[in-house]
């Protein structure tokens, strides 16, 4: 894996399924998730893929920061393979 640093990515560039983020964003823990990120602006980085911009890890973040109404967000790229993205 190779790894790119962290970036602020605008979020409704990545490809990510959006029918899952939909469903995520109606999750109580999701709910929540959003409700800490909002009271204490901690946010752990999505992980994307660098050249691709698919999301590899973070779904429930993701649709934590878009029940926060967020279009900015904190991305660690990497270029990574199938079998890497799996460990992750």
């Amino acid at each position: 894996m190779i790894d790119h640093g962290f970036k602020t990515c605008v979020l409704e560039t990545l490809k990510y399924n959006q029918t899952d983020i939909r469903r995520r964003m109606k999750e109580e823990r999701v709910i929540e998730l959003a409700a800490s990120i909002k009271s204490t602006m901690a946010m752990e980085p999505l992980i994307v893929h660098s050249k691709t911009k698919v999301l590899i890890c973070g779904r429930d973040r993701l649709a934590a920061y878009f029940i926060n109404e967020m279009r900015m967000g904190p991305c660690h790229l990497v270029d990574a393979d199938a079998a890497e993205v799996a460990t992750l």
